[in-house]
């Protein structure tokens, strides 16, 4: 079912030449985040910044983007004990996140200031984490969407790493 998925967005991307919208990224993410094939987790991430590459004028590039070139680099380290390619992209990632919090803040349920969030929880110190900033852009996403599950998980997450 999952190598149905993939091939589908595939598919559905290229074959039909259609616009990326954000039905087709979340899709991605989900299949992302349960396959278990490293080759197939590379084809979805692949297609995904491809049809970003080409659509240069999505209105949520750079939401996606670093989402993507999250993922990109999550694959790239698998194993590593440095995870080199996440620290040399970890600039890009954070501006691409700004931008995006300050283009469209309540795109996906406040995802870029979650997001945001998520992102300085699991840095370590020594490359920028901080609670506190993770803590203001989770209460920030949590304030514009309380209805949506992972604001809420994220924040009480932050919250009792904080204790």
């Amino acid at each position: 079912m999952r190598y149905f998925l993939i091939i589908f967005l595939g598919l559905m991307a290229y074959a039909q030449a259609l616009k990326p919208d954000t039905e087709y990224f979340v899709k991605a993410v989900a299949a992302y985040e349960s396959e278990k094939n490293t080759e197939i987790k590379k084809q979805t991430v692949e297609s995904a910044l491809k049809l970003l590459e080409e659509n240069s004028d999505y209105a949520y590039l750079s939401y996606w983007k670093a989402v993507f070139l999250t993922f990109d680099s999550e694959l790239r380290d698998k194993g590593r004990l440095i995870p080199f390619s996440i620290i040399g992209r970890l600039s890009e990632i954070k501006t691409l996140l700004e931008k995006a919090n300050q283009e469209y803040p309540s795109y996906h349920h406040h995802a870029p200031a979650r997001t945001l969030g998520i992102m300085y929880l699991k840095m370590p110190s020594i490359t920028g984490g901080s609670y506190k900033k993770s803590l203001e852009f989770l209460e920030s996403a949590y304030a514009g969407a309380p209805d949506f599950p992972d604001n809420k998980k994220w924040l009480d997450q932050v919250r009792d790493e904080m204790k």
